[in-house]
């Protein structure tokens, strides 16, 4: 099978790549798996200082993959506490680095669900204008206090609880607007404009870069632990849940 995430570096830099396109890189199982271990060969990458992520494709990410993730048995859903499988939680990828290297996102097309948190993780984003930002786990019976929390950090309380609540979509001068993103570049430009920013930082002494990096994922752990410890118990296992997931699944056969 071909990886779905793929990584090398050059320059100074760790290019870390979803490679899942006919899927519009939509995050299962095996592939939070291949972007751990990549994020972990970038951690300890002696010639790269920063990363970048990107997605291969029409988009960054269209979120988890509903088929295999919401779709499990109820038996199954219960015995993993959620939709994700074991050592395959999106949130626990970024904050469980140990090497405090900055990442940034650059973004194109979707950036939904999961593939969301995944670029809050990030130290920055540059998102090409084509890209689209939404936050769906509301509408589909799922807990979206992570996320939300994150979003609060960046924006301020109300623009989050909004796109929350409605999971309606926000574009890309509408996130640089409300602080989400760093930076909007044109048309296929925004892994370029990443990497003028990633060769900035790295010019800058690297402990000093990790200390403010280690700073910024500890506030980040810090808000999603309380966002986990008030969260509602057990929305995947509710018929509401279930009926999302089967009617999503049914508009993409």
């Amino acid at each position: 099978m071909s990886p779905l995430v793929h990584y090398h570096s050059a320059d100074r830099i760790g290019y870390i790549q979803l490679s899942r396109p006919d899927k519009l890189n939509a995050l299962n199982d095996a592939m939070v798996g291949e972007l751990r271990a990549a994020l972990e060969e970038f951690d300890y990458d002696d010639q790269a200082n920063v990363g970048i992520i990107s997605g291969e494709g029409r988009a960054f990410c269209s979120g988890a993959d509903v088929a295999e993730r919401q779709l499990r048995p109820a038996a199954e859903l219960a015995r993993l506490g959620g939709p994700e499988g074991r050592g395959a939680r999106i949130g626990e990828v970024m904050l469980d680095a140990v090497n405090w290297k900055p990442v940034i996102a650059a973004v194109h097309g979707h950036v939904i669900g999961a593939g969301l948190r995944l670029v809050l993780h990030c130290e920055l984003t540059v998102a090409d204008s084509t890209a689209r930002f939404r936050l769906a786990e509301v509408g589909r019976g799922l807990d979206a206090g992570p996320h939300w929390s994150l979003l609060s950090l960046l924006s301020g309380g109300s623009f989050a609880t909004e796109v929350a609540l409605t999971s309606r979509e926000w574009s890309a001068s509408e996130a640089l607007a409300h602080g989400i993103i760093a930076r909007v570049a044109g048309p296929g430009e925004h892994v370029r404009q990443a990497e003028v920013i990633a060769h900035t930082i790295a010019q800058a002494p690297a402990p000093s870069v990790r200390a403010l990096v280690e700073s910024r994922r500890g506030t980040l752990r810090e808000a999603e632990l309380r966002a986990w410890l008030s969260r509602p118990r057990g929305l995947h296992l509710t018929e509401e849940f279930r009926k999302s997931a089967e009617s999503f699944a049914n508009r993409e056969r």
